[in-house]
């Protein structure tokens, strides 16, 4: 594997990002609020790399600008799985769900290594 650091000050499509919280919900609870998060050990982002550049743009301009409507809200990002915790179903334990198994020997594991299955 090679990693390649970059002294980038904005994401790029593609980045791997790592320990990233994601809210599963919030709800109200006899008046208090109760948040659940999920921590992702490494997250892929997917947000195309045009709008997180000119986000980046925008927001670091010197000079602000009369609308925002170049921001982003939000980035999508999808988790990174261990490959042997997918074959075994086990990818995501941590929040008590269990996955179906894939058998890496027959066409759903060669499906999924040549990145065939959705």
């Amino acid at each position: 594997m090679k990693v390649q650091k970059n002294k980038v000050q904005r994401l790029c499509q593609g980045d791997v990002l790592r320990d990233i919280e994601c809210i599963e919900y919030a709800v109200v609870r006899d008046g208090n609020i109760e948040i659940s998060k999920i921590n992702f050990p490494l997250v892929v982002v997917l947000t195309q790399d045009c709008d997180l550049e000119q986000d980046f743009t925008f927001r670091s301009a010197e000079k602000e600008k009369e609308t925002q409507d170049k921001y982003l809200l939000s980035v999508l990002v999808a988790p990174l799985y261990n490959v042997e915790h997918v074959y075994r179903g086990e990818q995501l334990t941590e929040i008590n769900m269990k996955m179906a198994t894939i058998n890496r020997a027959k066409s759903p594991g060669e499906n999924l290594r040549k990145n065939e299955t959705p």
